[in-house]
């Protein structure tokens, strides 16, 4: 009997298993919400940086983080990944993906205020 009852108790556990709706989801979903596009590139980085983080794929370089800013009042994305840019602090992307830092100036100003009053959309850290 009570092996019974543990074999359903284990089915009924099993059952109520849902679908991934964790942060990388709700981060992609954020930035097509946002940026009304499908976000490929994004959802690229963010496989590579899950695939970094459970093994070792890109050796470190798609460790980071990722937030949603804003730069001349346009959504933007800072990644502070190397990307294997060899030592590059972070990127910044518009919505289409392009990369818009390092022009972005003055480049300190963006950062400190993306990292402190941005969304942060996704992290492995």
């Amino acid at each position: 009997m009570k092996r019974y009852v543990f074999v359903v108790i284990l089915m009924l556990s099993l059952s109520n298993c849902k679908k991934d709706t964790g942060p990388t989801v709700y981060g992609i979903s954020l930035a097509q919400q946002v940026c009304g596009t499908d976000m490929a590139w994004l959802s690229d980085i963010i496989k590579k940086a899950d695939e970094d983080k459970a093994n070792g794929k890109y050796l470190g370089n798609y460790i980071g983080t990722i937030y949603l800013g804003s730069y001349q009042n346009k959504p933007t994305f800072l990644i502070q990944m190397g990307m294997g840019s060899g030592g590059i602090l972070y990127y910044a992307f518009d919505c289409s993906g392009q990369k818009i830092y390092p022009a972005i100036y003055p480049a300190d100003a963006f950062y400190s205020t993306t990292v402190d009053s941005g969304k942060l959309i996704y992290t492995n850290l």
